[in-house]
């Protein structure tokens, strides 16, 4: 998969090997010094992790807000605190950038309804109740029904990003204990709504492969 975000490499065909063995925070560095083939190296190591992240509430916008989060943490790298570390940090302006896109988007319903309630009435489309059979279907699409965006987030951070709560607090801005009291809220609202798989404190559900 080619980066989202390219950038010109200051060495013509300067390979990127030599960033491989370097750890985030100091790619992050060298970013900060004006070495931007380690921000090509660390959109390379993100892009799928915050595609698959993103997708899970912003579906096909997904790709587009993977590449906001970039410019935006490209824009904001000479404010990055390294005591954070640099994968929070990230996922921290992926997930604030999803839910700036999920604000929009219901604006953008609001208006759509507002203009299409001229009196015509919403009737129990088979076809609807299929779509929903299809995605009840996936663990994560019954998640991404029933659970709220930020208890989404904190459930895809702790078991496919294996975050532990901590971690989760610094990206969502909250206390730990309010994200592990989250955690445990979300593991019982989808206990009503799945029958043969459950979300444990060490489980990794099987999508996580991907």
């Amino acid at each position: 998969m080619t980066t989202l975000f390219p950038f010109r490499r200051t060495r013509e065909n300067a390979p990127m090997t030599d960033f491989a063995d370097q750890d985030d925070d100091a790619l992050a560095r060298l970013v900060q010094s004006g070495e931007l083939r380690a921000f090509d190296a660390l959109a390379r190591r993100y892009q799928s992790p915050l595609l698959r992240f993103l997708r899970r509430s912003l579906s096909a916008d997904a790709e587009d807000a993977v590449q906001e989060t970039f410019v935006k943490a490209y824009q904001r790298l000479a404010q990055f605190d390294p005591r954070r570390g640099f994968k929070n940090w990230l996922f921290a302006i992926a997930y604030h950038e999803s839910i700036d896109q999920l604000r929009r988007r219901r604006v953008r319903k609001s208006e759509q309804l507002t203009d299409a309630a001229m009196g015509e009435e919403s009737g129990d489309d088979p076809a609807d109740r299929a779509a929903d059979a299809d995605r009840n279907a996936s663990l994560w699409s019954i998640a991404g029904r029933v659970l709220s965006p930020d208890q989404l987030a904190a459930v895809w951070l702790f078991y496919v990003e294996q975050m532990p709560a901590r971690e989760i607090a610094t990206v969502q801005r909250r206390s730990w204990v309010s994200v592990k009291v989250m955690l445990h809220r979300a593991r019982s609202t989808l206990a009503e709504h799945l029958d043969h798989a459950s979300f444990s404190d060490h489980a990794v559900p099987a999508e996580a492969g991907e």
